[in-house]
C-alpha cells in the first residue's frame, strides 16, 4: 500500500511539473518561471503589488512560435479582456490574463519569462477610469504619458464659473488625435473634441459652472513603431477674463454648428466678446457696418473731431514753417 501511495504521489508531481501554469497561480515580480500557454484560452495568474506599477512580460526562452506575451485584467461577464504589451495597476492583489502571441496571432507552447514592473512614468497612474480620476489643482501643467487606447482621467474643481482651457501638447502633429472629454460628476458630457487630423497642440475651451468636472484624455492613434511610451505636456487652466476688452468677433466661412466656431465662441465669451458668423464677404461687411453703427455716438463722433483737429494742427504748423522760411530768406531793408 505504501509503495502504491508513493507511486501515485510521484506520478502526480510529475504531471504537475509538466502541465501549464494553473489558473490563478501566484507569481512574484521579477521571478523567472516556466509557463505553458494555450492558443484558445488565456493563462490566469495572481499578482500582489505594493505600489502602483507599469507591468510587462519579458520572454527569455522557449518555443519559437511565441515572440511576446500580452497581459490584461479579466473582464467581467461576457466582455473580452483588453490585452496589451503594458498594463498599469495600483497597489493590491490582482488577477491577470496572459496570452502568448506570435507572427500569426495567439500561440501555444512553453516559455521561460517573468513579469517586470516599474513605477508609472507620469506619477498619476492608475487613473484610467472615471472612478480613479486624479484630483489636481488649477492651474495644472505637468508631463503625462498616454498609451494607445489608455484613458487618463483628472478631476478639477474650478473656483468659479468661466471657461476652462485644456491643452495637450505633443512633440509633433502629423497624425490624428487626441481624444478629450469633459464630463460633469453625474456623467453629462460637456465637451468631446472631434478626432480629426491636425487636432494636436491646440487649446480646447469649455464653459464650466464652477462645479467639479472630470477630464479624460487618450490617444487613439497607433503610434509609429508602437511608441506607447510617448510623453506629452498637459495644461489645464481657467481663463482669466479681460475686463477692458469688449466688442464683436466676425468670422468668414464657418457654419453655425462648426466645431471651430463653437470654440471661438467659448474663448470670445471668456474674453468678453460676442461672436457673429458670416459666410460671404457681403455679409461680413454688413455685420461689420452694423457693429460700427451700434458703437457710433451721436454727431460726427470723436474720431471725426480728432481727425479735423489733427488736420488743423498740421496746416497751422505748415503755415508757420513756410512763413518762417520766407522771413529768413527776405533781404533786410536798406538803410535810408
Amino acid at each position: 500500500m505504501k509503495r502504491l501511495i508513493l507511486a501515485l504521489a510521484t506520478g502526480l508531481l510529475a504531471l504537475t511539473g509538466a502541465a501549464p501554469l494553473a489558473a490563478q497561480t501566484r507569481l512574484e515580480l521579477n521571478e523567472i518561471v516556466e509557463i505553458g500557454f494555450d492558443a484558445e484560452a488565456p493563462t490566469r495568474v495572481r499578482l500582489e503589488l505594493e505600489e502602483a506599477s507599469v507591468l510587462w512580460f519579458d520572454v527569455f526562452a522557449g518555443d519559437d512560435a511565441i515572440t511576446a506575451v500580452q497581459l490584461g485584467q479579466p473582464a467581467s461577464g461576457e466582455a473580452d479582456t483588453t490585452l496589451g504589451s503594458v498594463l498599469v495597476l495600483g497597489p493590491g492583489r490582482h488577477d491577470l490574463d496572459l496570452v502568448a502571441t506570435g507572427p500569426g496571432g495567439p500561440a501555444a507552447g512553453r516559455i521561460q519569462g517573468r513579469i517586470s514592473a516599474r513605477p508609472p512614468n507620469d506619477g498619476f497612474e492608475p487613473n484610467d477610469t472615471r472612478d480613479t480620476a486624479v484630483e489636481v489643482d488649477l492651474p495644472f501643467n505637468r508631463i503625462v504619458r498616454l498609451s494607445q487606447g489608455d484613458w487618463d482621467w483628472f478631476l478639477v474643481d474650478p473656483p468659479r464659473a468661466g471657461v476652462l482651457g485644456i491643452h495637450l501638447h505633443a512633440w509633433r502633429s502629423p497624425y490624428t488625435g487626441p481624444l478629450i472629454r469633459v464630463e460633469s460628476l453625474d456623467g453629462e458630457t460637456l465637451y468631446a473634441n472631434p478626432n480629426t487630423p491636425g487636432a494636436w497642440n491646440g487649446m480646447r475651451y469649455i464653459n464650466v459652472t464652477g462645479e467639479p468636472v472630470r477630464i479624460g484624455l487618450t490617444d487613439g492613434n497607433n503610434w509609429p513603431d508602437h511608441q506607447w511610451h510617448g510623453y506629452k505636456a498637459l495644461e489645464i487652466v481657467l481663463i482669466e477674463p479681460i475686463g477692458a476688452m469688449r466688442g464683436q468677433l466676425i468670422t468668414l466661412g464657418l457654419e453655425g454648428e462648426d466645431g471651430s466656431l463653437l470654440q471661438l465662441a467659448e474663448i470670445g465669451h471668456a474674453l468678453g466678446t460676442e461672436l457673429r458668423a458670416a459666410n460671404e464677404a457681403e455679409a461680413v461687411s454688413t455685420e461689420l457696418l452694423r457693429a460700427v453703427e451700434q458703437r457710433r455716438p451721436a454727431g460726427p463722433g470723436r474720431l471725426v473731431w480728432g481727425l479735423l483737429v489733427a488736420a488743423l494742427l498740421v496746416l497751422a504748423g505748415g503755415g508757420a514753417w513756410v512763413w518762417h522760411r520766407r522771413s529768413a530768406a527776405s533781404p533786410p531793408d536798406a538803410p535810408s
